[in-house]
């Protein structure tokens, strides 16, 4: 075989992946952007946003399962089957759960919150949309805000 067939040929096996809207960086940007990913190639992106909001929303009112998702001492293997068996009550899709199964098996399931966060992130900007987070718990008066409308506008073309 000759050089130039070799070549061809690698470049027939090069896998495109859809790319995401916006890069995230750490350990959440990366399962996030895997998860986003994933869930581009399964075509479940926004079924996958739902459930892990529903998620989100259950780690933050129960105690019991957030211990179980951030406590480092509980053995993974016991919490990858506490977290499948709950997954199954939920009828979650397989994308959905193979994130949570990869978070056991790689010891991350303390991460979960955050991963989510990055995957809603994800989504909002694939939606077009544009996150802003104001650092003060405190009303912005009207000259802040024109300004927010603006640059808005100015990066999303939009009102």
């Amino acid at each position: 075989m000759s050089l130039l067939n070799l070549t061809n040929l690698t470049r027939k096996t090069v896998i495109s992946l859809p790319k995401p809207p916006i890069t995230l960086h750490g350990i959440e940007g990366r399962y996030a952007t895997a998860l986003y990913t994933a869930a581009t190639k399964s075509n479940t992106l926004s079924n996958v946003e739902n459930e892990l909001k529903q998620i989100k929303l259950v780690i933050n009112k129960d105690s019991k399962i957030r211990a179980l998702l951030e406590d480092p001492s509980l053995n993974r293997n016991d919490k990858k089957r506490t977290v499948q068996e709950l997954l199954k009550q939920g009828k979650y899709c397989d994308t959905t759960k193979n994130l949570f199964d990869l978070l056991a098996d790689n010891g991350r399931l303390n991460e979960s919150s955050k991963i989510i966060d990055a995957y809603i992130s994800l989504m909002t900007a694939h939606r077009g949309g544009l996150m802003i987070e104001l650092g003060e718990d405190k009303t912005i008066d009207l000259s802040v805000a024109s300004r927010i409308a603006k640059l808005n506008k100015l990066l999303t073309g939009k009102k």
